[in-house]
């Protein structure tokens, strides 16, 4: 029978199994052997010189091994290492002729012999190709690059990482050029490296270059990035559906003589700039994904771009942004976002946001979506990382009226002062807070809000609110919510609303008394590590009506800053409930026992549960 199943089914059944298996597989039969041995030397991965030096000494040793199963070889790793000679080039296209993927994350490359040269066209068999500039001494380096890429036109993936130590060559444009023309089935380009600025005076030879048609992902991670290199683009990637642009080149605050280098140009030289993208012919035509990374220190050029965008009325449907917030100049995170907002609002249906700020300024920080009041009326994906920035969640809402999904990571999320006057229904379905202080107003917001609410994810969250004086209860009051899915991991409750929060100081504060309560039959399913925080790896299923409750506390002989969580039996329930049904009395009279302390994070071991009541409790409430 299995005689019968043909190779190339075997061989595909192979790329799925683990070498263990592979191996098993290769001796059930002749018929077997090939498509499974095929497979165990499918990939090879040499990360480091000594097992490089290791692999050449094997094809010395046993070269008619290397030479039958060599050819079964379709990706070679070799990582980053200190150099690669044209010698070991040499040896590896001996034996490993047919790759289809090479990989040289980092290094140098040198030239051993100067009148003996690599031939590249022995792996014309390749498709991806990551590499490094080579290094050759008293050579033109992309001379090089050329005159090995020129030996491999059938490829498809190209990343170039010109970031190696000692590296010091920039690309300009006509180099880029020279690579475009020795490969025209080029679909993905990926250039990480330092570029020559391009000239004025070379803007009307751009103007003549002929669009790479076969592109169809271009990612940029360069210093020195320009809107002339970015016309450079408009005009070379016509056929374009996915663009990175990244300034990776960063500028010290404390610098005035960088930031000087970035000074902002007149407005007349502006102008000039935006009306030669109006001039051309095309701007993108095919554009959907678009990620821009902003050095601070030259956020002017984000805002023309972006003033551009809007010009061209340019309709962008996904878009990554990341932007750098300086304190030292003129240009504001919010500015960039409502530049951004007037050029895209319309279109954009997927918005990823990551705001930077390199030094805090705890006096102000900033509030990046507050002076936009403008509405993403397509936007369906939001998501928004800014450590350091204040989220105000109603804005976020009121402002994006057909949101689905919504992701926040910052310092601090909360409610606008003029909630009261907007709570119409929102079809928001899926949000995640993470890595940030959460007012609890904001959970009753969103039940009353979105009722179309299923899945939740809050993760290394702290959640402020105060709790009841007669009571002793933090109530979350989801009621209006029926989750389908409810991740809770690394959770911690403060009584207190004051988002000046220090763990230390406030650490009697802190709340490790919770309990989940469902009005409807359902499922709490959760991160299957339960060290890590509230309700993780706790997983139960109960009628309409019953009570979860749990202390979270520090385990013994453990870090003090480790979270374990433990459900409170029946009778720890009962006599909880008591407690807090006196809570007003019972609260002034009860202190902690002197010989029972809290460590540093406000909690203490499972035993003393009792200890913590007098602190209050939090109870989640949904259906």
């Amino acid at each position: 029978m299995s005689i019968k199943i043909p190779f190339e089914i075997l061989k595909k059944i192979a790329s799925f199994t683990t070498r263990k298996e592979a191996s098993i597989c290769a001796y059930v039969c002749k018929a077997w052997s090939m498509p499974f041995q095929a497979s165990l030397w499918e990939k090879i991965s040499i990360l480091r010189d000594v097992e490089l030096n290791i692999l050449l000494q094997k094809l010395v040793e046993n070269p008619e091994m290397y030479l039958h199963t060599g050819s079964y070889v379709q990706v070679l790793d070799l990582g980053s290492r200190d150099s690669l000679s044209d010698i070991t080039i040499d040896k590896l296209q001996k034996y490993f002729p047919d790759l289809k993927i090479l990989k040289i994350e980092k290094g140098l490359w040198y030239r051993t012999h100067l009148t003996k040269r690599s031939d590249w066209s022995l792996w014309e068999s390749l498709r991806h190709l990551t590499t490094c500039i080579p290094h050759c001494p008293n050579e033109d380096n992309f001379q090089e690059l050329q005159r090995m890429l020129n030996g491999l036109p059938l490829l498809q993936t190209l990343v170039i990482k010109n970031k190696s130590p000692g590296s010091t060559s920039s690309i300009g444009w006509k180099t880029l050029e020279a690579i475009h023309s020795v490969l025209p089935n080029l679909e993905y380009l990926n250039l990480q490296s330092q570029m020559f600025r391009i000239p004025e005076t070379d803007m009307v030879q751009i103007k003549a270059v002929l669009p790479a048609t076969s592109l169809n992902t271009v990612k940029f991670d360069i210093e020195n990035m320009s809107l002339e290199w970015f016309f450079y683009c408009a005009i070379k990637y016509k056929n374009i559906h996915t663009f990175q642009w990244r300034d990776s080149k960063s500028v010290g605050k404390d610098s005035s003589e960088a930031h000087s280098t970035y000074l902002e140009p007149t407005n007349n030289i502006l102008l000039g700039k935006i009306s030669a993208f109006l001039e051309l012919p095309y701007f993108f035509p095919r554009l959907e994904n678009f990620s821009l990374g902003e050095n601070p220190a030259v956020a002017w050029r984000g805002v023309t771009l972006w003033q551009i965008f809007e010009e061209l009325s340019f309709p962008l449907k996904r878009l990554g942004l990341t932007i750098g917030i300086d304190d030292f100049l003129p240009f504001t995170a919010a500015r960039i976002i409502r530049e951004c907002s007037e050029a895209c609002s319309k279109s954009l249906e997927t918005f990823h946001i990551k705001a930077v700020m390199h030094k805090p300024n705890s006096a102000q920080i900033p509030r990046i979506f507050q002076a936009v009041p403008i509405s993403y009326r397509r936007l369906i994906d939001l998501s928004v990382k800014a450590k350091y920035s204040i989220i105000e969640l109603d804005d976020i809402l009121n402002n994006c009226p057909v949101l689905k999904k919504l992701s926040i990571s910052a310092d601090t999320i909360l409610l606008s002062s003029v909630v009261s006057d907007n709570n119409t229904s929102h079809f928001l379905e899926q949000i995640e807070l993470a890595k940030s202080k959460v007012k609890s107003c904001v959970f009753n917001h969103l039940s009353l809000r979105c009722a179309n609410l299923a899945h939740m994810r809050l993760s290394k969250l702290t959640v402020l609110g105060l709790i009841s004086q007669d009571t002793g209860n933090l109530c979350l009051d989801m009621s209006n919510t029926c989750f389908k899915d409810l991740e809770i991991d690394q959770v911690v409750f403060y009584s207190m609303e004051d988002t000046n929060l220090d763990e230390y100081r406030h650490r009697n504060l802190k709340i490790n008394i919770i309990s989940i309560e469902q009005t409807s039959c359902a499922r709490i399913q959760n991160n299957d590590n339960l060290s890590k925080g509230m309700l993780s790896g706790y997983t139960s299923k109960y009628t309409s009506g019953d009570t979860l409750w749990f202390h979270c506390f520090n385990p013994p002989k453990t870090a003090s800053e480790v979270v374990v969580l433990q459900a409170l039996s029946k009778e720890e329930v009962e006599y909880a409930k008591q407690y807090f049904m006196a809570y007003r009395h019972k609260s002034r009279g009860q202190l902690p026992h002197p010989s029972i302390l809290c460590n540093d994070y406000g909690l203490v071991d499972s035993w003393y549960w009792s200890n913590d009541l007098h602190r209050g409790y939090v109870t989640l409430i949904y259906k």
